[in-house]
């Protein structure tokens, strides 16, 4: 989380983001936080999906054989393709 808080691309991203959102009709501080608080959710939100759906095809690529050669050849292809540059 220290990593998350202190990206500066992050901080960055929301620098430049967060203004094209506030209006002056309502206090910044209290918009900045609603904005900070609906990122956090929905980054938060999408990572259970990801550990959902890692744990929902865990058991059914783990004994597949063909899980084992795509990935191979995902890493055999990417080696490749850095190797011509």
């Amino acid at each position: 989380m220290f990593v998350s808080l202190t990206n500066p691309k992050a901080l960055l991203a929301s620098l430049i983001l967060y203004p094209l959102f506030l209006t002056s009709q309502h206090s910044y501080s209290t918009q900045a936080a609603t904005l900070s608080l609906f990122a956090m959710l929905i980054s938060f939100l999408v990572y259970c999906l990801y550990s959902a759906s890692a744990m929902a095809f865990k058991n059914k690529l783990k004994s597949s054989s063909w899980a084992n050669k795509v990935a191979g050849g995902l890493y055999l292809s990417s080696a490749g393709a850095l190797a011509s540059k």
